[in-house]
């Protein structure tokens, strides 16, 4: 199991499209555990993948899985938690 380090959450709210400029991706050192609370949200891979989070979804991305947020919702805020973790 790994360790976790008690941390602040980091609570994003995204109300546009296009974080990154094409071709840039997030590339972090620590686990990352996001779950949607409210609207919509696409995120890409860099191998490909696609994958859309509605409410209550839930991922983990490990440390160097490249990604960025391909879209959110259109017609309300999307409201997510994000925890970082070694």
């Amino acid at each position: 199991m790994p360790k976790v380090r008690l941390i602040p959450a980091e609570s994003c709210i995204f109300r546009w499209f296009g974080y990154l400029p094409d071709g840039q991706w997030y590339d972090q050192t620590q686990h990352e555990w996001v779950m949607l609370l409210k609207g919509e949200a696409t995120l890409e891979f860099e191998q490909g993948e696609s994958v859309t989070l509605t409410p209550g979804d839930y991922l983990t991305i490990v440390p160097h899985q490249k990604h960025r947020v391909a879209s959110t919702s259109n017609s309300s805020e999307t409201l997510w938690l994000a925890v970082f973790y070694d």
